[in-house]
């Protein structure tokens, strides 16, 4: 059974059950885990929780599933989904990250979706931006319409069209071996 708090605070003191719904103006957690958080300001310290709706959000060495929030901070900690207007991440990692604004340093993020990033030793899978700032950007891919930063992507140009005839004398080994097994002409 899930139970609801409905407080002006929480701190770890007042939560009774690992599991329960959190909803107060402030939330401080520090080695718990909850299920679902709301509130305005939520400060959580090597604690998890599966979804977090909050203005404010400060994580630090915890873990979370699903973040809205209109700021979040990441500090040594990762979420899995996180759609905020403005991300700071230092040596954290997100999966799925949708954001106006991304300041991110050594933080790995796997697919980012935003507005302005800034990055400074930072390895992505997708980013996708209208403006990119920084120093030593890794990135599998880039879309952007504005660099100000030395990018290293893993596909660009020429590896594209190594990967398309590679993946083509693939795909064509594998139809004609198909066809060898099957006696399809």
């Amino acid at each position: 059974m899930t139970e609801q708090n409905s407080r002006e605070y929480v701190e770890n003191d007042n939560i009774e059950q690992t599991g329960e719904e959190v909803q107060a103006e402030i939330v401080n957690l520090s080695g718990s885990s909850v299920q679902k958080i709301s509130a305005e300001q939520v400060n959580m310290e090597n604690s998890a929780a599966s979804e977090i709706n909050a203005t404010n959000v400060q994580i630090e060495n915890g873990g979370v599933a699903k973040v809205t929030a209109d700021t979040l901070s990441i500090s040594n900690g990762g979420v899995f989904m996180a759609q905020t207007n403005t991300a700071n991440i230092a040596q954290g990692g997100v999966a799925l990250l949708e954001a106006e604004t991304v300041v991110a340093d050594s933080s790995p993020v796997a697919i980012l979706y935003a507005n302005s990033v800034e990055m400074k030793e930072t390895k992505n899978g997708l980013t996708i931006a209208r403006q990119v700032n920084g120093d030593s950007i890794k990135t599998a891919v880039l879309f952007a319409r504005e660099v100000n930063a030395p990018v290293e992507t893993v596909i660009d140009q020429n590896n594209a069209m190594i990967f398309g005839v590679f993946a083509g004398l693939v795909a064509g080994l594998v139809i004609a071996i198909f066809k060898y097994f099957t006696g399809e002409k």
